[in-house]
């Protein structure tokens, strides 16, 4: 299978500045996203039809971390047919899998027709406690409950926001995510990302660590020596790719 390194090349690109940065514990970080519109494969490495890569708003996260606690803002667009925001606010830890506790969305839609709106507004909250995983979606007129077990849970937004030190991930084990939009996935696990991809150009300076669940692409998370992610690589087509870093007040 193709890589994104292969295919998106000089998408990935980040300026060395920011590239080597260490995120202060108040700050906010933008990551654009990467996504292939057009690849075709002639089985050729070295003899590729250049893809055709959109570039997208992607994902804005505020975070402070105070002691061993963590509080996230997160903003992510999705441009399709419609635009799609998601605003949310998390709470949780700032160790191990950066498990959030707690956490509210809002999500909206661009989606007025003949002056009419055929999507409405969604509210999201969600709950983890004790091992148990609680989430509620309210729309206009219903609501949808969900409960289950989880052993431990993470989030492609904290993952994002504060990545676990290396001494972390060998302990932390499997886990249930939080995916973008706060969709369920169980059984996750976080391993170093295959030889060959440590040792690619496109990974000069960062280390790879490889986010896999049943069924789904893997997430490549790429990770600078302080611990900020530089960019994600979300199956072959796919990737997220910080843009700025701010320091916010305290």
């Amino acid at each position: 299978m193709w890589h994104p390194f292969d295919i998106l090349g000089d998408e990935l690109f980040v300026d060395k500045t920011l590239r080597d940065s260490d995120a202060p514990s108040h700050c906010r970080l933008v990551y654009s996203e990467r996504i292939t519109r057009w690849f075709k494969d002639k089985s050729d490495q070295n003899n590729q039809w250049p893809p055709t890569v959109d570039r997208k708003p992607g994902v804005q996260i505020s975070r402070r971390i105070d002691g061993d606690r963590m509080r996230l803002e997160v903003l992510h667009e999705w441009q399709l047919m419609i635009r799609h925001l998601l605003s949310a606010t998390m709470d949780g830890s700032a160790r191990g899998w950066r498990s959030p506790e707690s956490w509210s969305a809002q999500v909206t839609f661009s989606n007025i027709r003949n002056g009419r709106e055929f999507l409405p507004e969604i509210r999201e909250t969600g709950s983890w406690s004790g091992g148990r995983l609680e989430q509620v979606s309210q729309g206009a007129e219903n609501s949808i409950t969900q409960s289950g077990e989880a052993r431990s849970l993470a989030s492609v937004y904290a993952l994002l926001a504060n990545f676990p030190r290396p001494d972390e991930i060998s302990s932390i084990g499997s886990t249930t995510l939080l995916e973008e939009g706060f969709t369920v996935t169980p059984d996750v696990t976080l391993l170093r990302c295959p030889e060959n991809l440590q040792k690619h150009p496109m990974a000069a300076g960062l280390d790879g660590y490889a986010l896999r669940g049943k069924g789904n692409f893997p997430a490549d998370y790429w990770v600078n020596r302080q611990g900020l992610v530089v960019f994600v690589c979300m199956g072959p087509h796919r990737a997220f790719v910080l843009e700025s870093l701010e320091t916010l007040p305290s």
